[in-house]
């Protein structure tokens, strides 16, 4: 047990690396309930009364109101590659290192994948059509950030997925901040650059004629979990002889909890 958890811990440290829709960037892990049941309970929304104090007489008790959905954990992923005992033998800790990068970079983008559909279906599509050119581009990315005001979308911590070629477009805008005049902690983050209070991520997985996702990560949220660790286990049985698995299974799910914090810019 202890080496299957040492090699689940290596797998999400490099899926962390690996992932361009990232925790804490693009989606929050804020949840109740356990992952291998099937489904969790997140948090869509709350609010809290707040009146004057008064110094003498103190101030009346209010109750708050949360609303909670339900997040369905409706993907489960595995990997279950043999390693050639001779193989193994040879060169023990470089077959086992590449199996877990190559099932580290398979997984990261089945979870791109599948967290920005649901950013896609969750959220909401602008009206425009209007595909983005090199002279629009800037105007559409402040007329989002005036809509996330408005809807009272916090300032700090907004981001834009872009496909590679709206990054293109970006790259020749004269407002747009590149990635080395990022400060690190945003660099850090996999950033490529920056626009209109937007740090910006590239990925070639949004989906069919989706030029842009803009969102915060207090509005969609991402639950993963090991329903079974990855583990070396020898093989038993009568055709592989000296040859060992590298096997685990991850449940995940995610879910937009407020579609009015994201929009989804697509073309005709």
């Amino acid at each position: 047990m202890e080496i299957s958890v040492r090699y689940s811990k290596l797998v999400d440290a490099k899926l962390r690396n690996e992932l361009v829709l990232k925790d804490g960037v693009i989606f929050n892990n804020y949840f109740e309930g356990d992952p291998k049941a099937g489904a969790v309970k997140i948090r869509k929304s709350g609010s809290a009364t707040v009146n004057d104090y008064d110094r003498v007489n103190g101030v009346d008790l209010t109750s708050g109101a949360s609303q909670w959905i339900t997040c369905n954990i409706n993907k489960d992923k595995a990997v279950n590659e043999i390693v050639d005992g001779y193989e193994a033998a040879a060169i023990p800790d470089g077959i086992v290192a590449d199996r877990l990068d190559a099932a580290t970079y398979g997984l990261a983008e089945a979870m791109d994948k599948d967290g920005a559909a649901e950013l896609v279906s969750g959220g909401t599509t602008l009206d425009t059509t209007t595909a983005y050119t090199k002279s629009n581009i800037y105007d559409g990315f402040v007329d989002v950030r005036q809509a996330m005001s408005e809807a009272g979308v916090p300032q700090n911590g907004r981001y834009a997925l872009v496909n590679p070629e709206t990054y293109a477009k970006l790259l020749k805008s004269p407002e747009f901040i590149a990635a080395s005049d990022l400060g690190d902690k945003v660099k850090a983050t996999g950033a490529v650059g920056a626009i209109a209070g937007f740090a910006i991520y590239e990925s070639a997985n949004l989906g069919e004629k989706v030029e842009a996702i803009f969102g915060h990560p207090n509005y969609a949220t991402r639950v993963k979990e090991w329903s079974v660790p990855v583990q070396v286990r020898p093989l038993q049985d009568s055709k592989h002889i000296g040859a060992s698995a590298i096997s685990g299974r991850m449940v995940y799910g995610h879910k937009v909890s407020n579609a009015n914090a994201i929009f989804v810019k697509k073309t005709a």
